[in-house]
């Protein structure tokens, strides 16, 4: 059932690869809003491990918010942002890490994060992902549109377009709409290779 599966969860919280015998990396991949971030830092504390946010390390790097960098430098110049600290991610073991929702836009990035990675997709309707972004005006600047017009229809048509690629990349998916990230973070920590 999981193809990463491989490895022994010991008893402080930490899977292992069998032949590099070090701390695989959690890696949490899905649209926007589905809880991700929240779920991530959850995670990372009942693992014990260093948590990762993709889109703040591009923030970091680019000094200027997401929806600046897209907006000056376009879509493509953050992707390369985002691909940069995936691999820089990769490189190291034992994290939790969060990406921003277009990851798996790029082959590349599903690769080098599958090499030393357990993906979990966290998926969420339509309905539920809108209803989240419309109640967190806290980083509503921080998510640039995809495109122009209705947020449903907007966030209804890229998840048709990803969810084939999420399904794809994922070693586990878990529904998120009626779940606290609290409730997520323990179905994914039940199902974590053993």
């Amino acid at each position: 059932m999981f193809p990463k599966a491989v490895g022994t969860l010991k008893a402080h919280g930490l899977f292992f690869c069998k032949k590099e015998k070090e701390p695989m990396n959690l890696v949490l991949i899905g649209y926007r809003c589905s809880g991700k971030t929240v779920t991530g830092r959850e995670l990372a504390g009942r693992l014990g491990r260093p948590f990762m946010d993709t889109d703040a390390l591009v923030v970091r790097e680019a000094g200027a918010p997401v929806a600046d960098v897209v907006r000056k430098e376009g879509w493509e110049h953050f992707r390369d942002l985002e691909s940069g600290v995936i691999r820089r991610l990769a490189a190291r073991d034992g994290l939790v890490i969060a990406t921003g929702g277009g990851v798996v836009v790029r082959e590349e990035n599903i690769q080098v994060l599958r090499a030393g990675g357990w993906l979990v997709w966290l998926d969420a309707g339509p309905s539920e992902l809108v209803r989240r972004m419309m109640n967190d005006r806290e980083h509503a600047d921080q998510r640039p549109a995809l495109g122009e017009g209705d947020p449903f229809e907007e966030t209804n048509g890229v998840l048709r377009e990803r969810a084939p690629l999420y399904r794809k990349a994922a070693d586990l998916c878990v529904e998120t709409d009626r779940l606290t990230p609290t409730e997520t973070a323990a179905r994914i920590m039940t199902s974590i290779p053993r």
